[in-house]
């Protein structure tokens, strides 16, 4: 994980590296608090990320449906075409398919 910003109404989570077995509980953490804290919607930057396993597929479907739960709403943005790939092989792409960039 990098960081986090705050882009208008959007929480940014910049990731970098992996999301894999090692990482994904603390990723899984991190953004659980975010929803916690009110921000309802999020944007998860994978522009960094260079691998992405199915532990990853599973926080980030979690944080999808946390953002469902609480009214907001999740963004996927920065995919590499593997990750893409994934997402459509696993069935997942019409929920965590790419987005645009949320700059204003």
């Amino acid at each position: 994980m990098t960081d986090v910003a705050l882009e208008g109404k959007w929480k940014v989570l910049r990731l970098a590296g992996d999301v894999d077995m090692a990482t994904g509980p603390a990723i899984r953490d991190a953004i659980a608090m975010l929803q916690e804290q009110g921000h309802l919607n999020l944007c998860i930057d994978l522009r960094r990320v260079a691998f992405l396993d199915s532990i990853g597929l599973g926080v980030l479907v979690a944080a999808y449906k946390g953002a469902r739960r609480i009214g907001g709403q999740l963004r996927i943005t920065g995919a590499s075409v593997q990750i893409l790939r994934l997402f459509e092989l696993s069935g997942l792409s019409h929920i965590l398919g790419p987005m645009p960039p949320t700059s204003a």
